[in-house]
């Protein structure tokens, strides 16, 4: 089984229940239920062909470019504290004198 990882959480309403604990979902919440991608390639639309505590199976299909990257780029935590070193020596510092002080 695959570890938990961090999913969007799809909010039901009062609304969408139909009968005891099903709903139905057919806003635009569902778009965010269905839709799909490759890592580094297309995306698309998913549909659910069988869900149960262990797994969830799909049908799949790849129709969309993905949008372009945006211009960001992630920079590691050791990566940060080498090029603004003085600011967190500062922070540090500075952290350290308001310790003292209490």
């Amino acid at each position: 089984m695959l570890p938990s990882l961090a999913m969007n959480l799809l909010l039901v309403e009062p609304t969408n229940f139909i009968a005891g604990n099903r709903v139905r979902i057919s806003d635009r919440r569902l778009q965010h239920v269905l839709k799909v991608g490759i890592l580094d390639d297309l995306m698309g639309q998913g549909t659910i062909i069988r869900l149960n505590k262990e797994a969830i199976e799909q049908e799949l299909t790849f129709d969309q470019q993905p949008p372009p990257q945006l211009p960001l780029a992630l920079l590691s935590r050791a990566t940060l504290r080498k090029r603004f070193k003085p600011f967190f020596e500062d922070e540090a510092a500075c952290a350290d004198r308001q310790q003292t002080r209490r």
